[in-house]
């Protein structure tokens, strides 16, 4: 069976991948001023300087229903089925959407939640590609899939909150108390969701509980590990520094955040990514 990969813009995939990976992306939307723009069309840099002077915050969208169908139908002579993992649902109606594209169209469509953002799904699609190349059936490629966001571990810091609250990702109350006492919260993406896990003062201390956090795993190896910044390069260097040196043989990449995530981040924030088998 020869099966094609479909996913979403917040994957951290750029051009160059996505042609190497032979995976198609349907970008989400950014609404500003009332004007809908396809993410995947914003300069990064220059939406970064935007959202930081911005009187109006941002707002995101799913794709719609037509922006998936276009692509299934540009792939069904191509391919018998597609597996397409997506943002994850707690986060986004993207996946709705995507579901609601799979009934428009003849070929076969399996629509995976990925619990996942970002890194998390790149890191699935790369080894979704994989798993292909060597032939494996669309029933397993489903269940790994669908199981994927296990192996994987979230880690993240902003300097304001109130990009995640105005974004309705997190209550009053949290945005609230994370601004207090200049504290810098750590929050985790745990079955999809947000959750706070800690909080320190400092960005030392900040940078040493990213990684300590993301790095506690039992009886499982690290495979390779992300790093995702706004407006953060030199902390995300020192990450990198840190984990080479007690992970000298992994893969560690380095990223800056797309138009979607950043909206609901804010312009300046700092994230860690890692798998684990």
């Amino acid at each position: 069976m020869n099966i094609g990969i479909v996913t979403d813009s917040t994957s951290a995939l750029n051009k160059a991948e996505q042609d190497r990976l032979n995976v198609d992306i349907v970008s989400l939307y950014v609404n500003k001023d009332d004007k809908y723009f396809k993410a995947t069309e914003l300069s990064r840099e220059e939406y970064y300087r935007e959202l930081e002077i911005a009187k109006k915050t941002p707002k995101t969208s799913q794709p719609n229903p037509q922006d998936f169908q276009e692509i299934y139908e540009k792939r069904s002579g191509e391919y018998d089925a597609l597996i397409v993992p997506v943002i994850s649902q707690a986060l986004s109606g993207t996946f709705d959407s995507a579901v609601l594209a799979a009934d428009m169209v003849d070929i076969d469509v399996k629509v995976i939640d990925s619990k996942l953002i970002n890194f998390g799904l790149e890191f699935l699609v790369r080894n979704l590609r994989d798993k292909i190349d060597n032939g494996e059936e669309l029933d397993s490629l489903i269940s790994y899939a669908s199981d994927f966001h296990k192996q994987i571990k979230v880690m993240f810091s902003v300097d304001s909150l109130n990009y995640l609250y105005k974004g309705g990702r997190i209550g009053k109350a949290k945005a609230l108390m994370g601004g207090l006492l200049n504290m810098k919260p750590v929050i985790s993406l745990i079955e999809g969701e947000l959750h706070p896990i800690a909080s320190v003062r400092g960005n030392k201390k900040l940078i040493k509980k990213l990684i300590e956090l993301s790095l506690q795993s039992e009886n499982r190896k690290l495979k390779r590990a992300a790093i995702i910044h706004v407006n953060r390069e030199e902390d995300a260097k020192d990450i990198k520094n840190q984990l080479n040196e007690e992970n000298p043989d992994i893969e560690i990449y380095i990223k800056t955040a797309e138009p979607v995530v950043v909206t609901h981040l804010g312009p300046s924030a700092i994230g860690l990514f890692t798998e684990w088998i």
